[in-house]
């Protein structure tokens, strides 16, 4: 796993704070999984792929009403 993104975890747990921590949890669980799929050839089924999508879809708003919030 890059480095990259274990860099992006930490950042944000340091920047953030409430729900978006929470989430990074559940993303850095999600991340080896990624890798995975994208330079391992995994696959994922249809379940999984709407997991992450909805997970996505929860972690940008909770981006953004934190932003919302800090303004």
């Amino acid at each position: 796993m890059g480095r990259s993104h274990c860099c992006l975890g930490l950042a944000i747990r340091n920047l953030y704070s409430g729900l978006v921590v929470d989430l990074i949890r559940t993303w850095d669980k999600i991340r080896p999984f990624r890798h995975n799929v994208q330079y391992g050839g995994g696959l994922v089924d249809s379940e999984e792929a709407e997991f992450v999508i909805n997970f996505a879809e929860e972690f940008l708003k909770a981006v953004k009403d934190e932003l919302v919030r800090a303004n």
